[in-house]
């Protein structure tokens, strides 16, 4: 396991929800980024989406927050998976549906 450095807390002001947040800290940071990054809401995922309550998670199917801490799976440099999909002009969303992006290493 790694050695953690200090922790330091840090306020922010809330105007972007998380992604804010994250945003910040790559930002700030951008210079001596670990190799792998989580980054993760302040309860234990779940699985499911339940209309954006409390009782909705954020783990599609066939994907577990452990799948997230491993670093370079497969050898690969990321681990994204899609979560929602739209089909246009019909305005349709599906959220949560469990597809895992298999994007090629070199764009």
């Amino acid at each position: 396991a790694a050695e953690v450095e200090d922790q330091v807390e840090e306020r922010l002001p809330n105007v972007g929800r998380e992604s804010h947040t994250y945003l910040h800290h790559v930002v700030k940071h951008y210079d001596r980024l670990a190799e792998w990054t989580v980054f993760t809401q302040g309860a234990a995922p779940a699985w499911g989406y339940r209309g954006g309550d409390s009782s909705s998670g954020h783990l599609s199917d066939n994907v577990t927050f452990e799948d997230y801490l491993q670093a370079h799976r497969g050898g690969q440099d990321s681990f994204f998976v899609l979560s929602a999909a739209c089909s246009l002009p019909q305005g349709l969303q599906s959220t949560r549906l469990g597809l895992v992006c298999t994007c090629p290493t070199h764009i």
